[in-house]
């Protein structure tokens, strides 16, 4: 099993206070890995149409999103609301690692994720990660 490495990339919204974000795996974003995934499965036109989440300066909601098991959005659209047009990916948490995977896109249950992931990164550097992004 290939463990990754979890950091993020933050632009500036329009809202003040507000960032765009988008986590960033081995150096890529995930933005990019995922519209490489879509375009060459042939998904069309709306294929790779992510961005990152939306999220204030605290870094809620993301935060969250992230230190909790379950589904969750991982991607949001390109228009700021992440319901429009999420990827979401199962994550889970054991004693040393975290992994994402099961990706889906909700909009589109047909098209299909085998093969993108998993993402497998050590818990302790994952929580510090993301505690680092939260800390602004």
């Amino acid at each position: 099993m290939r463990v990754s490495r979890l950091s993020f990339a933050a632009e500036p919204h329009a809202v003040a206070g507000n960032r765009w974000v988008t986590p960033v795996v081995d150096g890529t974003p995930l933005t990019d890995l995922v519209a490489d995934f879509e375009i060459a499965q042939g998904f069309g036109e709306l294929a790779g149409t992510y961005a990152g989440i939306v999220v204030g300066a605290d870094g809620r909601p993301l935060v969250g999103e992230l230190l909790g098991d379950g589904r969750r959005s991982l991607l949001g659209c390109e228009c700021g609301d992440t319901g429009c047009w999420p990827l979401e990916a199962e994550i889970r948490f054991d004693d040393w690692s975290v992994t994402w995977d099961g990706f889906a896109q909700p909009h589109r249950p047909r098209w299909a994720y085998g093969g993108f992931g998993p993402f497998v990164f050590v818990t302790e550097d994952y929580r510090a990660a993301v505690e680092r992004f939260s800390a602004g």
